[in-house]
Formats: C-alpha cells, sequence, structure tokens
C-alpha cells in the first residue's frame, strides 16, 4: 500500500467539526508519556493487516514501514491536556490501497474489532475521481488515541 496525504478540510468544504462516533474533542488523552491501553496493538495489527512491516517496538514506541519506504512512528504523549482538533496540524492520514476489495477488507476488520468506520463510509467520492471511468473510494476511522485515518482506492472503477 501506498502512503498518501489527502486535504481532509477541502474535501468536506470546511474545517472538521465533531466526528460522528467520535470521542468528545476536549477530552484528555492518557498521562503525557502512555499510550491509551491496547494502542501499540491496535497499529501493530490494522498495518500489519494493510502489509506494512515492523520496523520498531520497544520503549513505548512502535514503528512500521510499508515497501516504498513509507514509515509511521507513534510515541506516547509528551504532554498532559485535553486533545483539540481546531487547532493546527495534521487533520488526518491517508493510506493507499491497491482496490476497492483491499478498502473493504480493510473496513471489515476495523468492525470485526469494533472500530466504527465514520462520515458513511466506505464509500465512492465520485468529485474526488480523476474521471468518469475513476472512482475514489474511502473508508474513515478514528483510533484509539484519536488520530483520524482513512484508507483510500483512487484508480480505474471495477477494481
Amino acid at each position: 500500500m501506498e502512503l498518501r496525504q489527502q486535504n481532509f478540510c477541502s474535501m468536506l468544504g470546511g474545517p472538521p467539526t465533531r466526528r460522528e462516533g467520535a470521542s468528545d474533542a476536549n477530552e484528555a488523552g492518557p498521562p503525557a508519556g502512555q499510550h491509551r491501553p491496547g494502542e501499540r496493538g491496535f497499529y501493530r495489527e490494522l498495518f500489519g493487516e494493510l502489509g506494512w512491516s515492523v520496523l520498531y517496538d520497544g520503549d513505548g514506541i512502535l514503528g512500521v514501514g510499508a515497501t516504498n519506504g513509507a514509515s509511521l512512528w507513534f510515541v506516547p504523549r509528551t504532554a498532559d491536556g485535553p486533545i483539540d482538533y481546531d487547532r493546527a496540524g495534521v487533520n488526518h492520514v491517508a493510506i493507499g490501497a491497491d482496490s476497492i476489495a483491499e478498502v473493504d477488507a480493510a473496513a471489515a476488520h476495523l468492525a470485526d474489532r469494533g472500530v466504527p468506520a465514520l462520515f458513511e463510509t466506505p464509500r465512492h467520492r465520485p468529485e474526488f475521481a480523476h474521471g468518469p471511468d475513476q472512482t475514489y473510494y474511502q473508508v474513515m476511522f478514528e483510533s484509539p488515541d484519536r488520530v483520524l485515518f482513512e484508507v483510500v482506492y483512487s484508480g480505474p472503477l471495477g477494481n
């Protein structure tokens, strides 16, 4: 799978608001220096399902890597306080899929683990497709530490 970044604010036509099924935006996360229980396991399992390998897992840190050299690193919180989605920063992380079936498999993997899909996904988004014979098919979800993710296939219809 290829790591791709999407501008979610422009997709929805404005800044994000409270996510359907998401936690309260002012809820404090875990104490500094800690993950929520099961967070690293969630990422290890999810990215393993997506074909990524574990690059590092120790000292409270998890690094995962794709075959194209992209990597993501998950570290414990370094400060206490509320999580604020209205601050500047990364809105979400998009992970490119090779087919619609791969997006559906990711959605099934998440559903089997009680992770709800957000924004009425999975679904086709023709407004983001690159032509009439193309599609933009996505599932969006929130991780245990409240990072917004998207698994997306963008390419010919029928793949």
